[in-house]
């Protein structure tokens, strides 16, 4: 199964390798949720350590998404950092728990249209025409720290990643 899904369970990922094996999904989910593949690979990075956390060994959630409705499916409780009243606290949350990457960045791609809230809420990050509009409206929205629009830019800039933005099809974002 390992060498499948192209994981070498011996190592950890570089930076570089995270980013070769996330960015051919990313940019095929482009198609199907909007989520320019810059900041899906960012998101990717940044949740998981570039695919080296707890949360990505062990439930191959490379997203860090909680385990909120409307999912059903398996979860991976542990503690977390959330930025709570101008400070950082641990807390035990559930996240959701994935039988691969390829499930992983498919849901991540269409969890910003889950529910009707979610949908509303992330407009602005499906619909982004480019990725600094993207993270700005993620800061806030998807991630508690104040700081993560900073951190997701400067892996789209240290890493090139709005390279992977230059897909050949465009979305087609369902109205409903």
């Amino acid at each position: 199964v390992a060498k499948f899904y192209k994981v070498d369970e011996r190592k950890d990922y570089t930076a570089q390798q995270f980013i070769d094996l996330l960015a051919p999904l990313a940019m095929e989910d482009y198609k199907k949720s909007g989520i320019l593949p810059s900041v899906t690979i960012a998101q990717g990075m940044v949740e998981s350590a570039n695919g080296n956390s707890e949360l990505a060994k062990n439930a191959h959630n490379y997203f860090g998404i909680k385990a909120s409705p409307p999912w059903t499916g398996e979860v991976y409780e542990k503690k977390t950092q959330e930025w709570v009243n101008g400070k950082y606290i641990t807390v035990t949350a559930k996240f959701r728990k994935y039988k691969s990457l390829e499930e992983s960045v498919k849901d991540h791609g269409a969890f910003f249209r889950s529910a009707p809230f979610r949908e509303q809420l992330y407009k602005p990050v499906y619909t982004a025409k480019d990725w600094v509009t993207a993270v700005n409206a993620l800061t806030g929205t998807y991630a508690t720290s104040p700081t993560y629009a900073k951190t997701l830019t400067s892996r789209i800039v240290d890493y090139q990643l709005a390279r992977f933005d230059k897909v050949e099809e465009k979305p087609v974002i369902e109205q409903k």
